[in-house]
């Protein structure tokens, strides 16, 4: 699969997710909402590795197979969101704070937070889209 390629479809997987939590989130499936909104985060971090140059998408598969992707991704990726926001960095944590409280726990999740994941997570996507152009 070309570089390009590849890009296009993590970008595409990226937007597909914040699509799927706008869905679930207008017909009421509040928590499964969380999963998506932070995988569409998390793919487009992936992107943005990618996209400058500190870790491509093959070096990003080999260094997480078996292994914590999503930590290993998160310190990757730290240093460009904090150079290009330190807001897109803390966005980026509570994203996946909220989710693994969705995912994990039996903890209640009030709508407006989940209301407001959403927001984060679709700004989130938004802005980190503009830096790979």
């Amino acid at each position: 699969m070309s570089k390009i390629l590849f890009m296009s479809t993590f970008l595409d997987k990226s937007r597909r997710n914040i699509e799927t939590a706008k869905i679930l989130l207008d017909n009421g499936f509040f928590i499964p909402s969380v999963h998506p909104a932070y995988y569409g985060a998390f793919l487009i971090a992936k992107c943005l590795l990618d996209n400058k140059k500190v870790m491509s998408f093959s070096e990003q598969e080999k260094k997480t197979k078996g292994k914590d992707s999503h930590n290993i991704i998160q310190k990757a990726v730290f240093p460009l969101l904090k150079q290009s926001s330190p807001d897109y960095m803390v966005e980026f944590m509570k994203l996946k704070q909220m989710r693994k409280k969705a995912d994990y726990t039996t903890e209640e999740i009030a709508q407006e937070s989940i209301s407001d994941n959403f927001k984060i997570a679709s700004g989130f996507v938004e802005n980190i889209a503009k830096l790979l152009s």
